[in-house]
């Protein structure tokens, strides 16, 4: 009927319009999801798990060609020797022992938006490239990470994860506690003076100073501004 065509009309134009903003809602919300995360956001979702990124000397044994072992490992991180690209794993107090990659290691943190470069919830298969002179440590999976795939990483993790942290931020120490003597905390004041050291005791995070441990805030840790 002539009558019922200018109600059809405008029926179509509202109903285009709301597909419209409903497709521009879904963008972006997708976009949203696949933004890069900020550093603050890393360190938030680090906080609301009370986990550490840490990278370890590695295993007794592990040493390779490109890896000298402790403490020269260590020392190659702190001193900024591997800002391009150094394999990490969270760990918090509540995981079980074959989520720590060693009994020594550097807590770090990303230092810019770009600096995570791969998140996975077990190894994402990391391997170091010479890139002109510059050794790159590049990964298989976990690449493009979001905060949503992030979090999955530490939540999911099969025994330890992987996260691959370029132009970092050194925040000190990690002992993972039942592996280490009280002669070993020892050597790594003598050998790392400066660095704070932190353990885990309970459901706790703990920092030993001159042998006894004082709680620590995660978000003094890792604070977010």
């Amino acid at each position: 009927m002539p009558e019922l065509e200018p109600l059809l009309v405008l029926g179509i134009g509202v109903l285009a319009a709301a597909m419209l903003i409903a497709a521009t809602r879904i963008v972006r919300s997708s976009r949203e999801r696949a933004r890069i995360p900020s550093s603050q956001e890393i360190r938030a979702l680090l906080r609301k798990h009370n986990a550490l990124i840490v990278h370890f000397s590695g295993p007794q044994g592990s040493s390779n060609s490109w890896d000298p072992g402790f403490p020269q490992n260590l020392e190659k991180v702190i001193s900024g020797g591997a800002m391009g690209g150094v394999s990490c794993s969270t760990v918090s107090p509540s995981d079980a022992a074959d989520a720590y990659w060693g009994d020594v290691g550097v807590v770090l943190s990303p230092s810019a938006p770009a600096s995570l470069y791969a998140a996975f919830h077990r190894d994402c298969g990391s391997y170091l490239e010479d890139q002109n002179g510059r050794q790159v440590r590049l990964a298989v999976d976990g690449l493009n990470p979001t905060i949503a795939s992030v979090e999955h990483s530490i939540i999911f993790k099969s025994s330890h994860n992987e996260l691959i942290l370029r132009d970092y931020e050194i925040l000190g120490l990690f002992v993972y506690m039942p592996a280490i003597s009280m002669n070993k905390f020892s050597e790594l004041r003598l050998i790392f003076p400066d660095q704070p050291i932190y353990v885990f005791k309970m459901s706790e995070i703990y920092e030993i100073s001159s042998g006894n441990p004082t709680a620590a805030l995660h978000s003094e840790i890792y604070a977010t501004s």
